[in-house]
């Protein structure tokens, strides 16, 4: 799993029982080197060529990654579920791209790949994200489920349907705005904490025509980039004043829905611990491990690796607007003795 907060690229060995249970086995993130974190940060400006020939690097590097990974497992692997990093999504005109090709991870692993899991769900008149509210009614049913990565997404039940969608951006900007400062991100939310609420920025900010819109609707990273960034530098005020504001907004975003129950917060963002404070105020959140605040994601995608194997909806159409659930993921190599 690669985030769009570009964090690095975790690793997760998962067992499924056919009761719905799992076990986290092994787990690691690996982060990027400088290179790639440009290449990746860069490809969505890419000619056509040049996107193809990062494709193929991209699936050779996490070939090379998913072998040495391997070699330190003590269980061999069934499958490998990869979702990529996502360049473009823009489902409103009818695709969506994650990099990291199939053939070279699996010409480097010989292990058989399950990838594009959004793809058909667009086809099908579908948002193709978010994906892991499946995973979050299956495995962990009974919570409000919180995403904190590069974008914050929500999934929780109501009136026995599974209603799920992304909320705001999340570490996408505040990494953005923490390395202007020189920081990779904002350790524990420190220096937003130090800054100030501007409230005019605040209101603009609240104001974002995304908003607005009505159910199912996904963030890209492209747009956020477009729409957020130029917005808040129009304010002459300092970096750390920023962040505070935006970590107010995103408090106010999330404050508004009103769901009650207890939250499951999970993503990198589940460490910006000044965040989560006055997250805590007027929600009831629930403490986990480390490890499944990390790696939730991870888990998720080898859960919708074995669902398509299963020939079982991957995606809702309650939660994408697809014209159904559907199955998706593309399958390379001999899976039939895992069926």
């Amino acid at each position: 799993m690669s985030g769009t907060s570009l964090d690095g690229v975790d690793f997760a060995l998962c067992r499924f029982t056919s009761d719905n249970k799992f076990e986290l086995i092994q787990a690691k993130t690996i982060a990027y080197p400088s290179s790639w974190l440009l290449k990746l940060d860069e490809s969505i400006n890419l000619s056509g060529k040049d996107l193809i020939t990062l494709d193929h690097d991209y699936g050779r590097y996490l070939g090379e990654l998913i072998s040495d990974f391997t070699k330190s497992c003590k269980e061999p692997i069934d499958l490998i579920s990869s979702h990529g990093h996502t360049v473009f999504h823009e489902p409103q005109n009818g695709f969506t791209l994650q990099i990291g090709n199939i053939n070279d991870i699996y010409a480097h692993t010989n292990i058989p790949v399950i990838n594009d899991f959004r793809s058909l769900d667009v086809s099908a008149s579908g948002t193709g994200a978010p994906l892991v509210p499946i995973g979050d009614l299956i495995l962990f049913p009974n919570r409000v489920c919180l995403n904190l990565g590069g974008i914050a997404n929500i999934s929780y039940q109501s009136n026995s349907q599974m209603i799920a969608y992304d909320v705001c951006p999340f570490n996408l900007l505040l990494n953005h705005y923490a390395q202007e400062l020189g920081f990779l991100f904002d350790k524990d939310g420190e220096l937003a904490k130090s800054g100030e609420v501007n409230l005019s920025l605040l209101e603009k900010l609240e104001q974002i025509e995304f908003y607005k819109e009505s159910l199912p609707k996904s963030l890209d990273k492209s747009w956020i980039q477009k729409t957020y960034i130029p917005l808040i530098d129009q304010f002459n005020i300092s970096v750390v004043d920023k962040l505070r504001t935006i970590i107010i907004h995103y408090l106010n975003r999330l404050n508004a829905l009103n769901i009650k129950g207890k939250w499951l917060v999970t993503g990198g963002g589940a460490n910006n611990k000044f965040f989560v404070d006055l997250l805590q105020e007027k929600n009831e959140l629930e403490v986990i491990n480390l490890d499944l605040v990390d790696f939730k994601e991870a888990i998720i995608f080898a859960f919708l690796g074995l669902r398509r194997l299963q020939n079982e909806p991957t995606t809702l159409k309650s939660v994408t607007g697809a014209h159904q659930d559907i199955v998706s993921g593309v399958v390379l190599g001999d899976v039939q003795h895992l069926y």
